[in-house]
């Protein structure tokens, strides 16, 4: 039987077994003093008298001009000494809350926008600063840690002051909250999301808490935005989550979708019922293989709202906390494969191939087992279709950029209706819009070229499709899987 267990790991000790050596090279030796030296002569040489711009507690203050900062030598670690230069940015406003907008404008910022310096708050202030370990420093170093704090504060203070005065004015000092039971911080959270939501999305809010509370569900405000809940055991499970407005972006109701079926607490025919009938009440913006987002605008009507809770109520009668907590089984007269996936995957994939003949189980087990146990992803996060996913080296892609991905390669179907078993292939997987591996071309003419002579082949618009009928034999899932493996061996992350 698989098993459903996984193992975790230590990045650190990881990189040190990396190593040829098990250890760095030997450093260049500079001592902290040698360190503050060179300080000392950086600031010389901007015509500053080290001795007067220092302080207690030994920072030497950068004054030149509008340019305005602080840098040394600081003890982080026993014995580990760093450089840091930092300037200040903005002063925050004191006794405002400051909206959580702005704080994620500077983790965006801090992503690629700011050097290799970062923006920080410390005591009610804006800081950009630069650490780097004294290991090999020189002069030119500490000028250029100097010079890039002072370039990254002068480029984004005004920026910063006026994206602040923007989020600040857009909050609503006063807002009417539902009529629901809160502790005074749940208060505090559920303002500040109806806060920084339009008229329409807040009277929308403020009808789904106070109705989800009524039928004794559980509202759960959070600083990221306010579940809608139901107790499912000895613990509670999201339905939905509202989110306020972030930017020229409408306010969100972002919906528990394919995430449902992991916790195996709701039947997955009343999974589809509901998914059915939310479709139905209004178009959902964004579907991922979690959640589902409905944009609260004014199509988000009051009648959509309850059409919603209907749908929402439907679902959670159907809640069995005793099925989450099942121990999955593998029935003696299935394919038994020596696998590692959890259990959502488990249960589902058990699903998938009961509906299927013993012949097509067969089949997809060699390539399920095969795929799994050279590393492959193995996925079924709903009875139906099997995925196995393939995840590329980190390579530039366009439009997205220079990243690792992970993509289908093939889905295991089991038949529905009067489609019999198939299965779907990846294809064009160096020249489409999204060519996934462009960087191994005459790898993925091979697999196409062995994918395209097995029987069942057939390709419809963009699906590539292999129809496993009688035709389609154990050992042409092998030279599949074959031809899978040598892909993966020539163009899979490692």
């Amino acid at each position: 039987m698989p098993d459903s267990t996984k193992a975790g790991g230590d990045r650190v000790s990881d990189l040190n077994a990396a190593r040829p050596s098990g250890a760095r090279s030997k450093a260049v030796d500079i001592t902290a003093d040698d360190a503050r030296a060179m300080v000392d002569a950086v600031l010389a040489g901007y015509g500053l008298d080290p001795e007067k711009c220092s302080d207690l507690f030994g920072w030497r203050h950068v004054s030149v001009g509008s340019a305005r900062g602080q840098v040394g030598v600081v003890e982080r670690m026993k014995g580990v000494h760093y450089l840091v230069a930092v300037a200040p940015v903005l002063l925050l406003p004191e006794g405002e809350q400051v909206p959580s907008g702005f704080y994620e404008l500077l983790l965006e910022l801090n992503h690629d926008r700011t050097l290799s310096s970062h923006f920080s708050i410390h005591d009610g202030v804006v800081y950009v600063s630069l650490t780097r370990p004294i290991r090999g420093l020189d002069e030119a170093e500490v000028d250029d840690a100097v010079r890039t704090v002072m370039m990254v504060a002068d480029g984004w203070d005004e920026e910063l002051k006026r994206a602040l005065d923007a989020f600040l004015n857009a909050v609503p000092r006063v807002v009417e909250l539902p009529n629901i039971k809160m502790m005074p911080k749940e208060a505090q959270m559920v303002t500040a999301v109806l806060a920084h939501s339009d008229s329409h999305a807040r009277d929308i809010f403020r009808y789904l808490m106070e109705r989800w509370q009524r039928y004794d569900y559980v509202v759960d405000p959070a600083e990221a935005g306010i579940g809608l809940k139901i107790p499912l055991g000895d613990k509670s499970y999201s339905l939905a989550s509202m989110g306020p407005s972030h930017g020229d972006s409408p306010a969100l109701l972002i919906l528990g979708w394919e995430s449902l079926r992991k916790r195996r607490a709701f039947p997955a025919k009343a999974i589809d019922k509901y998914q059915k009938a939310v479709t139905k009440i209004i178009e959902l913006t964004k579907v991922t293989e979690s959640t589902a987002h409905i944009e609260v605008t004014e199509s988000f009507d009051l009648e959509s709202a309850k059409a919603l809770l209907r749908a929402m109520r439907a679902l959670a009668k159907e809640a069995q906390p005793e099925r989450d907590d099942e121990p999955v089984t593998w029935p003696p007269n299935l394919p038994q494969m020596d696998i590692d996936v959890g259990d959502v995957t488990l249960a589902n994939m058990r699903d998938t191939l009961l509906a299927c003949e013993r012949e097509v189980q067969n089949k997809f087990a060699v390539l399920i087992e095969g795929w799994a146990q050279a590393g492959g992803t193995v996925q079924c996060s709903k009875p139906g279709r099997i995925y196995l996913k393939f995840k590329t080296r980190e390579h530039e892609l366009p439009e997205l950029g220079r990243l690792s991905h992970n993509f289908n390669l093939a889905v295991l179907a089991a038949p529905k209706g009067k489609k019999g078993p198939s299965i779907d292939v990846a294809w064009d997987l160096a020249t489409s819009a999204y060519p996934y591996l462009d960087y191994v071309p005459d790898e993925v003419a091979r697999f196409e070229a062995a994918v395209s002579e097995l029987p069942g082949y057939h390709k419809h618009g963009t699906v590539t499709r292999l129809t496993v009928d009688e035709a389609f034999g154990p050992e042409h899932a092998t030279k599949l899987l074959e031809a899978m493996l040598a892909l993966k061996a020539a163009g899979g992350a490692t």
